[in-house]
């Protein structure tokens, strides 16, 4: 399986894959793991880069600077800032062949005098589609999967809040209103009696969609422990010191510090998974009955032949399903310890078998429907044979020649010895249905009694291999207390001896005795002043780290909580943006509504006024002006009866509208709340990774 397919296993796919991105992450998740991972970890992957004076480039690798050497001497890394003291003969920092020194400028190890050699593992460069890390601890893979699928999950919130500017509001267009007519009417005399003309009637509102504007992703930059190192163990020098007479009276050694204890991973001996052989059934479905042929003629030139009955059915044959699943990938994942994955592949195998037991159920509902159907053809062959035998015997019962009785007696005898055969059929095929049935219970139950015992011994080993890990972590702990109570038990019995040591050392005149005493003294000194240093060292060194992870987490767990609380804030107001247009839209609407009707009421009012007027004349002209100032009216209304219909119809198509895009908005933030919290649990479950280390 591809590390973009375990990627994808965990954060879901993208929308559209990038691959190109995939392997970035993948390599600033192994690049951050490599840093924080135990040292005896980088030591199994780590090699010799030589530095010819020119310095080592140390922005691919991970340095062990205590490793540093020249030709075997140590060479122990100090301050850039020193480097011409390294240089100086006058200096008790200058380097030589014998005393070595190194130290790190810009993005180089210097080892001098004239190069050295440098120890160092270089940054794994994994690819979306290797199976796995070269280079790379297995048992630390799984956490650079998890580095990448957080990034990956945040890709998709990012893809998910782009799709919300895509939307856009469904069209709707306001009607257009109608245009107002002057309406005139003149007397025979041709005085202005009245002009009534309507009042413009505006615009209609329009419903505007507010814009959104979101806040970026954050940048997830990479963990940076490049600028600490593990410390060096000193070495424990060799102290004596003689009496004048050069006879030795004591000799003081510091036992060696032994090696510090490492973790061992326990071992897991798993059974072996259930062979799920697909189903056979031994039992054998009957031969074909063969159709009969009789053929018989009365005088009336009827023929009766076997076709009149019908041909035999085949019996119905039970086919079973083939499985497909297997346990190889669960065993290779729990043998590698990835539980994880192990569980994975081990639910994807039960679905297959869940299918599998349910397809066998199919496939027997289906042989009992087609043995149902061939039982009713039978029965509908038997039946036409003895409506055929029936016909026969009337007709023998109604003739008189004998020779034609003798061949109705005669193919009497071929049907009914037809129907025995049938029967006979039948029943082998119904045996047949009877066997088949039972193999096929007997297997489902001895398969379910297999995967549930098999089940039952896999869970109680994983059960087992859990207290194994637990077990042999508590051996460790009590490893490294141990360890470091035999260490302090040696620096203090070399403290005893030493001072056993001073105080016969005082009880002495001898001059000469004295003086290598004090010499003794200054090297005992400076012994316990590189003891209680490498101690400091190692304090410090595990704070740095501890400091460093805990920064790094805080850091990119207040960015991303900032960010999604910018983001709901933001999806929040837009969301009340879109609700306050809608309601200023519907409040325009209204007005509008309302300034309408009044203007359409005073135009009523006024033409009503001018048809009053016209009522008291007889003027004949001035009446058919009348008239069609009447036609010119009623078209007029028609129009703006049909605008306030249309202008009705818009305000609900702009609701609707709305609804729908709220909708869409509300679909959408449900998906990225979703993505939010599969990304805090996948964050935790790195988190918890990360402190295991």
């Amino acid at each position: 399986m591809s590390l973009a397919t375990k990627i994808d296993d965990i954060a879901g796919a993208l929308g559209s894959a990038d691959t190109s991105a995939q392997t970035d992450w993948l390599k600033a998740g192994a690049r951050i793991i490599t840093d924080i991972m135990p040292v005896e970890k980088v030591e199994l992957y780590a090699s010799e880069v030589t530095d010819t004076g020119s310095g080592i480039d140390i922005t691919g690798r991970r340095m062990l600077y205590d490793r540093t050497h020249k030709s075997g001497r140590p060479a122990p890394l100090f301050s850039a800032a020193m480097k011409a003291q390294f240089a100086d003969t006058g200096s008790i920092y200058y380097a030589t062949e014998k005393s070595p020194i190194s130290y790190v400028e810009l993005t180089k190890l210097y080892i001098k005098p004239s190069g050295g050699t440098g120890v160092g593992m270089t940054y794994p460069n994994p690819s979306y589609s290797d199976n796995s890390i070269t280079g790379f601890p297995p048992e630390y893979e799984y956490g650079v999967i998890l580095y990448a699928a957080i990034q990956q999950k945040i890709r998709q919130i990012a893809d998910k809040l782009v799709s919300l500017e895509g939307i856009t509001l469904d069209t709707v267009t306001a009607p257009s209103a109608p245009s107002a007519p002057a309406i005139t009417y003149s007397d025979a005399s041709a005085a202005l009696v009245d002009a009534v003309t309507l009042g413009a009637l505006g615009t209609a509102p329009t419903y505007t969609k507010p814009t959104v504007s979101l806040t970026a992703a954050p940048t997830i930059t990479d963990l940076d422990l490049s600028g600490i190192s593990a410390p060096s163990v000193p070495d424990a020098p060799s102290i004596t010191y003689s009496d004048a007479a050069a006879v030795a009276t004591a000799v003081t050694t510091v036992s060696a510090l032994g090696t510090a204890p490492a973790y061992t991973k326990p071992t897991i001996s798993l059974t072996s998974a259930p062979t799920i052989n697909d189903l056979t059934i031994k039992a054998v479905p009957p031969a074909q009955l063969t159709a009969p042929s009789f053929t018989y003629t009365d005088v009336d030139d009827v023929a009766i032949d076997s076709t009149s009955i019908g041909t035999v059915p085949n019996a119905p044959v039970y086919t079973p399903p083939t499985f497909g699943g297997a346990y190889t990938n669960t065993d290779t994942a729990l043998s590698n310890t990835d539980i994880e994955l192990a569980n994975a592949h081990l639910n994807k195998v039960q679905a297959q078998l869940n299918e599998y037991q349910t397809k066998i159920g199919d496939s027997v509902n289906t042989f009992n429907s087609n043995r149902d159907k061939f039982n009713a053809d039978v029965q509908k062959l038997l039946e036409q044979a003895r409506l055929t035998q029936e016909k026969l015997f009337e007709e023998a019962r109604l003739t008189t020649d004998v020779q034609k009785q003798n061949k109705i007696q005669a193919l009497q005898k071929q049907i009914q010895e037809y129907q025995a055969k049938l029967a006979k059929y039948a029943s082998e095929v119904n045996v047949y249905s009877i066997l088949v049935t039972s193999e096929v219970n007997e297997y489902r139950a001895n398969l379910e009694k297999e995967i549930e015992l098999w089940t039952t011994k896999r869970a109680n080993e994983l059960q087992q291999y859990s207290l194994d890990i637990q077990n042999e972590l508590n051996k460790f702990n009590k490893e490294v207390v141990e360890y470091q109570t035999d260490f302090n038990h040696k620096v203090e019995q070399a403290r005893i001896t030493l001072q056993e040591a001073l105080e016969d050392a005082r009880e002495a005149n001898n001059i000469a005795l004295q003086n290598e005493i004090q010499t003794l003294q200054a090297l005992i000194s400076d012994y316990e002043l590189e003891l209680r240093r490498y101690l400091g060292q190692v304090d410090a060194y595990a704070q740095q780290i501890n400091s460093s992870v805990q920064q790094f987490r805080a850091n990119l767990d207040k960015e991303l909580g900032i960010w999604n609380t910018k983001r709901t804030s933001e999806l929040q107001q837009y969301s009340l943006d879109i609700q306050n247009e809608l309601n200023e839209f519907n409040k325009e609407l209204v007005v509008y509504q309302t300034e309408f009707n009044h203007k359409v009421e005073q135009s009523r009012l006024d033409i009503q006024k001018a048809l009053e007027d016209a009522r008291a004349t007889n003027d004949i002209a001035l009446q058919n002006k009348i008239q069609g100032l009447q036609a010119l009216i009623a078209d007029y209304q028609g129009d703006l009866g049909k605008y306030n219909a249309e202008l009705n119809e818009y305000g609900i198509a702009v609701g609707q509208a709305v609804s729908k895009f709220q909708a869409q908005i509300g679909q959408i933030t449900q998906g990225h709340n979703m993505l939010i919290q599969s990304l805090e649990a996948i964050k935790k479950e790195y988190n918890d990774f990360i402190a295991s280390i």
